[in-house]
C-alpha cells in the first residue's frame, strides 16, 4: 500500500522548479541491439515545477504542481521469428520438393507449390509483403519483416513515443481553530504509441491514451481538545482506451476485403502461425476500452482521548463502477497451423496456397457496465498500558456487495439448470458475504525505558478485494460477460453432443468460428458467422455460487536498537498466510489419460471424442466441454527476515542497507493468468499439486545505499563547496521459472485447441540439476523426437527397458538438454514430475550513481544540478521466461525458443530505459526551489 499526502500553501509564497533529460548518445546500447544494426533512440524529457502560497494571510492557502513527460525510447526483443526471404539447407519438410526448407524459407516455399502445381495466392502475397514474376520472389519488407539470414529468428523492436502531463491543486481554508476545509483535484493525460507486446512492424504497435482525474474533500472539526472529526469525499475517474495502430486503415488495404464493417474493426485480422513465427501478422488484440472506471468513496472517522486511550472510530461507504468493452477480435483472427493444403505441409505452404486452418471473428456488443457497492465500520484504541508498553487493538467490518452489470448481462452455470443469467433464473451472479470481520492488534514495548531498545509486534487480517478482471477475464475474452458463461449459443440452439439448456439466456458479445474464403475474387475473407462456440462441446466460463472474500492473514514481530545515537539496526520476522485465494479450475475435466485410447497412441494424437465422454457432465449436459469455475481453491504463504541497518551523518556519510531472507510459495501467481503464467492448473482434481515458488519469490535480496556530503569551503563561487555523491546497489538471488506446455495434451485432459482462455499447462519431467536450465539469451537446445541420447535412454528407462508410452511420447513431442540435465514430455496419459517455478533465472544486479553540486541564492533560492548514471557498470539482466516479475512468456515447451531470456526486463515489462534492469543510462537534472 502506498499513502500519498498532497502539501498545502503556506503564508510564504515557496515552490520549484525542474527539468530531467535522457539522450540516448550518452547511454549504452540494449544488450539486444547489436551492431550493426542502429543504435536505439532514448531521449526523455522530464519537466515541471510547484508553487504554494496564501490566498489570504492565515486563512487561505493553495498549492498547486505540473509535471510533462516526453519520451522516445527504442524497444529491442529477442525470440521474434519471422520466415526468411533466402533459400535453406534441405530439412525434408518440403511436400513435392527434396530440396529446400519450406517450414521457414518463403522462396522455398513457393518453389515446393510451384513444383505441386498450386497457385500461389495473391493474398498471400499481398499480406506478406511479396510479389511473384515467374519463379522469383521479392519481398519488399512490409508484412514478413525483412529477413535475409538463413534463420528465422530476429532481433526486433520499435520506439514508445509517448506524452504525459499531469495537474494537481489544492485549496485550504481554516474558518477557525476548529474548523478547517480543503479541496484537492487531480488531472493526468497520457498518450502515444507504444510496443506493448512484440510486433513485426511499427505500423502494428498499439496507441494508448489514458486520462485519469480525481477531486477530493476533507473537513475537519475539532468540537474540543478530546474530540476531532475528519470527514472526507473522493471522487476518481479513468478512462483508457487502447487501439491499434492501424485501425484507420482497413483490411483492404492490405488486398483483403474481409467484409467486417463496424467503427472499430479496421486494420489487418490477426494472422497466427501456431505460434512457430511469433508473434505473428498483424497488431495485438485491440481495440479495448477501459471506462470511464469511477470510484466515490465517504469516509468519517472519530477519535476522542480518554486518559491513556487514544479512540478511533469511523465508517467508509464507496461505490465502484466499471466499464469495460473489448473488441480483442472485431477484425477477425486467422491461423494456419500446417496440414490442411495436404498432410505433410508446412504453415507457410498452407499461408502460401491460402489455405487456413480456421477463422473467429467477434459478434455483438462487448461493452459491460458493472458496478458494486462497499461498506466498512471500525473501531480502535491504543492504549498506553505502563509508560514502556503501548496496546494497539482493533476491529473492522467489511462487506462488499455482489458485482452486478447495468443489463444483467452476466450469466453462471447450474448443475441442475444448465446456463442461467441473472436477472431471470438467478438475482446474482455468486452469494453474497456477510462474514467479514477484521481484528488487528499491535504493541510497542519500549524494553530499557530509555528509547534504544524497541520490541514491536501486530498481527491482522485483511480482507482482499476480489479483482474486476476476474468477472470480465482477461481482455475481456471469455468470462461470465459473454454469453452467459462465455458459450456461445448456436443459432439453431444445437451443438455437437445435444441440445442447449439455455434457461432462455441473452445473447451477448462474443467470439465465434466463421466460414473462410482466402481468395479474393470468390468474396469476403469471413463468411456470415456461426453462432456456436469455438470446440464441440462448448467450454464455458462459471462463477462459484458460495465465493467469499479471500484474506490474508499477516503478522509481524521486530526489535530496534540503537547501536549509537546516529546509528540503529532494526531485525524484523515478516510472515502472512492467504486463504481462500480466488482462482480457476475445470469442474469438468476428465480423468488423465482419457484422450490417449490405444488408437490415439497408435495414431499419435489424443481422440477428443473419448476426453468428452469421459467428463463428469458428459451424460447431462453432452454440448458443455471445460467447465472453467472461479472459485475459493488456492493459498499462499510467505516467511521472510528483514534486516535494516540504518546511520545518519557520521562525518558527511549516511546509509541505509537492507537485506531480505524469505520464501514465498503460492497455487498461481494471479487469480485470472490464463496464459503462460497457468492461471489454470495442470490437475484441477488436484489443485494442491500446483503449491510452489510464488512467481514474485526471492530468497536473498540486499540493497545498501550510500550519500556523502563531500566537505568544502567557501569561496570560488560555491564550486569548492555543496557536493554529494549516491550510489544505491541491489542484488538480487534468481527468481523462478517453469514449463508450461499449452500444445500438447500429454496428458490427455484436453481438447486441444481450446481458446479461450488455454488448454489446462501440463508440466514435463525433468532429470538432473535445476540449475542447470537457467535461461539463455537463444533459449534452452531442443531435440526432436529421440535424437538425443540422454533423453532417449531415460524414457527406455521409464518404460522399463522396451519401448512404450514414454518413448512415444519422447518421439511425438521431442525433449530439451542442457548442462547435463534434460526435460522429457511425461508419458502419453499422464503428468510429468516437475512442479510450478523450479528453475532459477538469472537474478539481479544493479549499480546506480550519482553526483550532486547545490548552490544557495540568498536565503531563500537554492538550486541542484544532479548527473544520475543507472546500472553504471552496464551488467545485463534478462526478463525471467515465465514466473518472475517481468516474465516474457517463453516457457512453453511446445513453441520455440523455450526457455529464452530474450529481452532486458525493462522491455519485458514494456517499459523500456525508463524501468529497471535496462542498459547503463545517464539521466541529467536541474532542480531550483524557493
Amino acid at each position: 500500500m502506498v499513502n500519498v499526502g498532497l502539501k498545502s500553501g503556506t503564508n510564504a509564497v515557496h515552490g520549484t522548479a525542474f527539468g530531467f533529460f535522457r539522450n540516448g548518445a550518452l547511454d549504452a546500447r540494449n544488450f539486444f541491439n547489436t551492431d550493426p544494426n542502429p543504435k536505439l533512440p532514448r531521449t526523455l524529457k522530464q519537466f515541471g515545477g510547484s508553487l504554494g502560497g496564501p490566498i489570504i494571510k492565515d486563512k487561505a492557502f493553495f498549492f498547486g504542481a505540473y509535471e510533462g513527460q516526453l519520451y522516445n525510447v527504442g524497444n529491442s526483443f529477442g525470440g521474434v521469428t519471422s520466415p526468411s526471404m533466402v533459400g535453406m539447407p534441405s530439412n525434408g519438410t518440403c511436400v513435392f520438393l527434396s530440396t529446400g526448407d519450406c517450414a521457414d524459407s518463403i522462396p522455398d516455399t513457393i518453389a515446393d507449390l510451384q513444383a505441386g502445381g498450386i497457385t500461389v495466392s495473391p493474398a498471400s502475397l499481398q499480406v506478406a509483403g511479396c510479389a511473384l514474376s515467374g519463379a522469383a520472389v521479392t519481398c519488399n519488407g512490409k508484412g514478413f519483416p525483412a529477413n535475409n539470414a538463413q534463420s528465422i529468428s530476429i532481433t526486433n523492436g520499435f520506439n514508445n513515443d509517448v506524452r504525459v502531463q499531469n495537474f494537481v491543486g489544492k485549496v485550504d481554508y481554516k474558518f477557525n481553530d476548529r474548523h478547517t476545509v480543503s479541496g484537492m483535484y487531480f488531472f493526468g493525460n497520457n498518450r502515444g504509441t507504444v510496443e506493448d507486446f512484440p510486433e513485426l512492424q511499427a505500423f502494428w504497435r498499439s496507441r494508448i491514451h489514458t486520462r485519469a482525474q480525481v477531486a477530493g474533500g476533507s473537513w475537519v472539526w475539532v468540537p474540543s481538545g478530546r474530540w476531532v472529526n475528519e470527514a472526507r469525499f473522493g471522487y476518481n475517474r479513468l478512462y483508457q482506451p487502447t487501439l491499434p495502430g492501424d485501425l484507420n486503415t482497413p483490411a483492404s488495404g492490405y488486398g483483403l476485403d474481409t467484409g467486417v464493417t463496424g467503427p472499430f474493426t479496421g486494420g489487418l485480422p490477426r494472422i497466427g502461425f501456431g505460434g512457430y513465427f511469433f508473434p505473428g501478422l498483424g497488431g495485438f488484440k485491440w481495440p479495448k476500452f477501459q471506462g470511464p472506471d469511477t470510484i466515490t468513496q465517504f469516509v468519517d472517522h472519530i477519535s476522542y482521548t480518554a486518559g491513556k486511550h487514544a479512540l478511533r472510530f469511523g465508517g467508509e461507504i464507496h461505490r465502484d463502477g466499471v466499464r469495460n468493452a473489448a473488441y480483442g477480435n472485431s477484425r477477425g483472427s486467422i491461423t494456419f497451423l500446417g496440414g490442411v493444403l495436404n498432410p505433410a505441409s508446412t504453415q507457410l505452404e498452407d499461408f502460401f496456397a491460402g489455405f487456413p486452418f480456421k477463422a473467429t471473428v467477434e459478434v455483438g456488443d462487448p461493452t459491460l457496465h458493472l458496478h458494486n457497492w462497499a461498506y466498512a465500520t471500525f473501531l480502535q484504541d491504543d492504549w498506553r498500558a505502563t509508560r514502556n508498553l503501548t496496546v494497539n487493538l482493533g476491529l473492522r467490518y467489511e462487506y462488499s456487495s455482489v458485482v452486478q452489470e447495468d443489463h444483467n448481462l452476466l450469466g453462471n452455470f447450474d448443475p441442475n439448470a444448465g446456463l442461467v443469467q441473472v436477472g431471470k433464473q438467478i438475482s446474482n451472479l455468486y452469494n453474497p458475504d456477510h462474514t467479514n470481520f477484521v481484528p488487528r492488534m499491535g504493541f510497542a514495548w519500549d524494553v530499557g525505558g530509555n528509547g534504544r531498545t524497541v520490541l514491536r509486534g501486530g498481527a491482522g487480517l485483511t480482507y482482499e478485494t476480489v479483482n474486476w478482471q476476474s468477472f470480465i477475464a482477461f481482455n475481456n475474452a471469455f468470462g461470465p460477460g459473454s454469453v452467459p458463461t462465455g458459450a456461445p449459443i448456436d443459432a439453431s440452439n444445437n451443438t455437437s453432443g445435444g441440445t442447449i439448456t439455455t434457461g432462455n439466456t441473452t445473447l451477448k458479445y462474443f467470439l465465434s468460428p466463421t466460414p473462410i474464403s482466402w481468395d479474393p475474387s470468390a468474396g469476403p475473407v469471413y463468411g456470415t458467422p456461426t453462432i456456436k462456440c469455438f470446440n464441440s462441446p462448448c467450454p464455458i466460463m462459471t462463477v462459484a455460487r458460495n465465493l467469499t472474500t479471500p484474506y490474508v492473514w499477516t503478522w509481524t514481530l521486530n526489535v530496534q536498537h540503537a547501536l549509537t545515537p546516529n546509528m540503529s539496526l532494526e531485525v524484523a520476522y515478516v510472515g502472512n498466510h492467504g486463504t481462500n485465494l480466488t482462482g480457476i479450475r475445470d469442474v469438468n475435466q476428465p480423468p488423465v489419460g482419457s484422450g490417449w485410447t490405444p488408437a490415439a497412441i497408435a495414431a499419435g494424437a489424443p481422440d477428443n471424442d473419448a476426453e468428452a465422454a469421459a467428463e463428469p457432465f458428459a451424460a447431462k449436459f453432452p454440448y458443455l466441454g471445460n467447465i472453467f469455475q472461479m472459485g475459493n481453491v488456492y493459498r499462499s504463504n510467505y516467511d521472510g527476515m528483514q534486516v535494516t541497518l540504518n546511520s545518519r551523518n557520521y562525518h558527511g556519510l549516511s546509509m541505509v542497507a537492507g537485506y531480505t531472507y524469505s520464501h514465498s510459495l503460492d497455487d498461481v501467481g494471479a487469480n485470472w493468468d490464463f496464459g503462460y503464467g497457468a492461471g489454470l492448473p495442470q490437475d484441477s482434481s488436484n489443485v494442491g499439486r500446483e503449491y510452489a515458488n510464488s512467481d514474485f519469490d526471492i530468497r536473498h535480496r540486499l540493497t545498501v545505499s550510500l550519500t556523502y556530503a563531500v566537505p568544502g569551503r567557501k569561496g570560488h563561487a560555491q564550486m569548492m563547496e555543496g557536493w554529494e555523491v549516491n550510489t544505491i546497489a541491489t542484488l538480487e538471488s534468481p527468481q523462478y521459472w517453469g514449463p508450461i506446455d499449452l500444445g500438447t495434451d500429454a496428458a490427455g485432459t484436453g481438447p486441444l485447441p481450446v481458446s479461450p482462455p488455454a488448454n489446462s499447462p501440463i508440466r514435463w519431467s525433468f532429470y538432473g540439476k535445476r540449475s542447470d536450465f537457467k535461461p539463455t539469451t537463444t533459449g534452452i537446445p531442443f531435440f526432436a523426437g529421440a535424437t538425443n541420447a540422454q533423453c532417449a535412454a531415460q524414457a527406455l528407462s521409464l518404460d522399463g527397458g522396451s519401448p512404450g508410452l514414454s518413448t512415444d511420447s519422447l518421439n511425438l513431442f521431442g525433449c530439451y538438454a542442457q548442462g547435463g540435465s534434460i526435460m522429457i514430455p511425461p508419458p502419453l496419459g499422464q503428468f510429468g514430475n516437475m512442479s510450478r517455478n523450479m528453475f532459477p533465472d538469472n537474478g539481479f544486479r544493479n549499480l546506480d550513481f550519482a553526483v550532486a553540486k547545490n548552490w544557495h541564492f540568498g536565503e531563500r533560492l537554492k538550486a541542484q544540478f544532479r548527473a544520475e548514471f543507472f546500472n553504471i557498470l552496464n551488467h545485463p539482466n534478462f526478463a525471467n521466461p515465465y514466473g518472475g516479475q517481468n516474465g516474457f512468456g517463453l516457457n512453453d515447451p511446445s513453441v520455440q525458443p523455450f526457455g529464452c531470456a530474450c529481452a532486458t526486463p525493462d522491455v519485458a515489462a514494456a517499459n523500456p530505459v525508463i524501468g529497471s534492469g535496462g542498459s547503463r543510462a545517464v539521466q541529467l537534472a536541474l532542480k531550483l526551489s524557493f
